[in-house]
Order: C-alpha cells, then sequence, then structure tokens
C-alpha cells in the first residue's frame, strides 16, 4: 500500500458479536487501499463474510470503527454508503429485462430517463452483454446471469464494489472464465473491490491481496505470492493450495536456518530451513508442496526412499501418494514424462526437494 494515499477504508479494532458472548470477527484491523482489489479468505464460519456484511451496512459491529474516505460511516444507512453489491445468488429481479434491472439503481437516484439509457447500454457493452438487454433473468445462463448482477453493481458509477462468494454457483470452466473477466472489469473501472470467496484458485488468481481469516481474525495478509510462498503460520500454509504435512523432530541445527529433521512416517533424515524450530528432539511439523518435491536418480544426495500407495491420473498431470494413511501421506506432482510408464503402487521411488522449499513448524502450535 503507498504509504502517501490514506487508505480508502479501515476497520480499527472492530468486533461482532451475535450473542453477547462469542465473538464472529475479534479485534480487526484492516486497511483498504484505493483502487485496491483485496480479497478475503478463509473457511466458512471464518469472519469473512461478517466483515463485507459491517462495511456494507447489514450488520453493526459490536466494538470498534469502520471508516471510508476518512469518515466513520458506522452509523450511515445502506443505501447511502455509494457501494456495488454483488452476491452469489445474483438477486436480480425476474419480472424485468437486463436493461430494466439495471436501470432500477438509477431511477432510485432520480437519473434522467436519456442518461439512464446510455448508462444501460454503455455497462452492457462493458460486461459484453450488449445484445441482451431486452431478455429476462430466466433466459439468461448462470454465467449471463451473473455478468449482468455485476453490471448493476457498476452502473451507477459506485465508490465500492463489493462481492460475496459471487461465483459460487458456476461450474469450474465458467468459474474461471468470470475469475479473469471480473480481473479486467477492475483494472478497466480502476475502482475499490473488496472479494469474499472460500476458494484459494479464486483469490491467487484476481487479487492485488489477500486477508486469510480464521476463527474471527486475520492471519496473514499480503500479496498473493507472499502468501503462497511464505504463509506466516501452519493455517495458512495449508489453506493456501496444497501442502503436505509431515510428523518430525529435529536432529541437527547449523548456524544458519538450515536443520535436519528425521520423517518418522518415512523413516528418513531430511534438510529443511526454519527459523522457528531449532531446538534438537523438538517435534514439528514439516510442510512442503507437491510441486516442490521431485523424483530423483537413486542415491542422490540428501534424497530418500518412499513406497508408492497410490497413483491419480489428472489428465495433465500424475499424483504420486506415499504413506500408509491419509494423516502422514505425501503426495508430489510429476509430469507424465518424469516417471516409467510401468511404475505402479508399491514401487519404491527416491524423492528429493530443495531445503529452501520445506517450511518447518513446532507441532501442536497452528499459529506458530
Amino acid at each position: 500500500m503507498n504509504q502517501q494515499t490514506p487508505p480508502h477504508v479501515v476497520f480499527r479494532d472492530v468486533d461482532k458479536s451475535y450473542d453477547g458472548k462469542n465473538r464472529v470477527v475479534s479485534g480487526l484491523n484492516l486497511e483498504i487501499a484505493k483502487n485496491e482489489f483485496l480479497t478475503l479468505l478463509g473457511p466458512s464460519g471464518s469472519g469473512k463474510t461478517t466483515t463485507l456484511m459491517m462495511l456494507a451496512g447489514f450488520e453493526a459491529p459490536t466494538a470498534g470503527s469502520i471508516t471510508f474516505e476518512g469518515r466513520a460511516i458506522t452509523d450511515v444507512p445502506t443505501y447511502k454508503r455509494d457501494f456495488g453489491m454483488v452476491f452469489q445468488n445474483y438477486a436480480l429481479f425476474p419480472h424485468m429485462t437486463v436493461a430494466e434491472n439495471l436501470a432500477f439503481p438509477l431511477r432510485m437516484r432520480k437519473i434522467g430517463k436519456s442518461e439512464i439509457s446510455d448508462r444501460v447500454k454503455k455497462t452492457l457493452d462493458v460486461v459484453k452483454l450488449g445484445d441482451f438487454a431486452d431478455r429476462k433473468p430466466l433466459q439468461l445462463s448462470g454465467g449471463q446471469a451473473q455478468r449482468v448482477a455485476l453490471a448493476r453493481s457498476i452502473v451507477f458509477d459506485p465508490k465500492m464494489v463489493l462481492m460475496d462468494e459471487p461465483l459460487g454457483a458456476l461450474d469450474k470452466q465458467l468459474r474461471e472464465h468470470m475469475q479473469l473477466e471480473i480481473k479486467r472489469l477492475h483494472h478497466e473501472l480502476n475502482i475499490t473491490m473488496l472479494y469474499v470467496t472460500h476458494d484459494q484458485t479464486e483469490a491467487l488468481t484476481m487479487s492485488d491481496r489477500v486477508a486469510v481469516f480464521n476463527d474471527g481474525k486475520i492471519q496473514q495478509i499480503g500479496t498473493p505470492q507472499e502468501m503462497y510462498g511464505a504463509p506466516a503460520n501452519k493455517f495458512v500454509a495449508s489453506f493456501m493450495g496444497e501442502n503436505n504435512s509431515l510428523n518430525g523432530k529435529v536432529t541437527k541445527t547449523g548456524s544458519g536456518n538450515e536443520i535436519s529433521v528425521y520423517l518418522e512416517d518415512f523413516g528418513a533424515e531430511v534438510q529443511v530451513t526454519s527459523s522457528r524450530a531449532r531446538e534438537v528432539g523438538q517435534s514439528v511439523k514439516v510442510m512442503v508442496r507437491p510441486e516442490d518435491v521431485h523424483v530423483a536418480p537413486n542415491g542422490t544426495q540428501g534424497a530418500f526412499t518412499a513406497k508408492i500407495t497410490d497413483i491419480v491420473y489428472y489428465g495433465d498431470h500424475l499424483r504420486l501418494v506415499f504413506g500408509a494413511s491419509a494423516e502422514s501421506s505425501l503426495t508430489i506432482r510429476v509430469q507424465h514424462h518424469e516417471i516409467s510408464a510401468a511404475l505402479e503402487p508399491g514401487a519404491e521411488v527416491t524423492l528429493k526437494w530443495q531445503p529452501e522449499h520445506a517450511l518447518v513448524f513446532k507441532a501442536g502450535d497452528v499459529l506458530d
């Protein structure tokens, strides 16, 4: 965030409780930059949607303050906040045409007919639905309906757009296409967007920054590259994409960050880098992503052997699974040409990773 530019939105020490005892959001401090695309990512019940709803005005914070453009908005009604909203269920009026759905927020703002017509046409062209103005929502596909909902959220030139799981009802291929469309719109409109999802791919694909929520708190906030490559704790490491979590004990430490860890489930000593676990004998979790583990020639220094328990075909690649149980398994991702066609469950394979690609956390300490 540019420190010279005041933040567009500020949450300061915000709590939210529905029963006066349990806090759905706890001690939230968050700044959103002007024209930023920020994604709130987390599992169900983590507080991300409640945070968006408090900003939108549908929920009031139990404590703390929310400011927009330097002004407190806690007591400002939803309709006066000038935010566009996009929901998962589209929330289109079924009895109105596409054009009438877009015209509705403009009529509520007492905009003249001529300008309404111009804005509706221009906005439909932006979302590539110029030929669909006279259709009813039930005559649209899911992707088209979501484009209309997106168009309605921007047709009145809002100061910010809030999106709550907007692509959750779409199939995988259409969802991926819409991710790119929303990202394109963000760049074209140069507008602040707050996006809520539980889908890590959406967050990585679309965002300038990602805030990972769990248990009502932000666990980490940063660029997609920072979140994926340098997770702050075990929760973020496991939630941001795939990650193997292996049981181990520290066997050796050196002058730098490189240490040796004995993997209990594989009977092998491996090299990792760590600034978190430094004591010999300490129980740890070694976390390494499937794409960072490679099949190596027999006898490779620093490698270890493991027996394949399953091979899963994914079309463009294979997953090799090692280990006796789900709690202690290691999965790696390989291209078809990287392994022998005769390889099958039960075969032993030599595995290797670069020490800097494996993260180490203290066992049992989720927020280490």
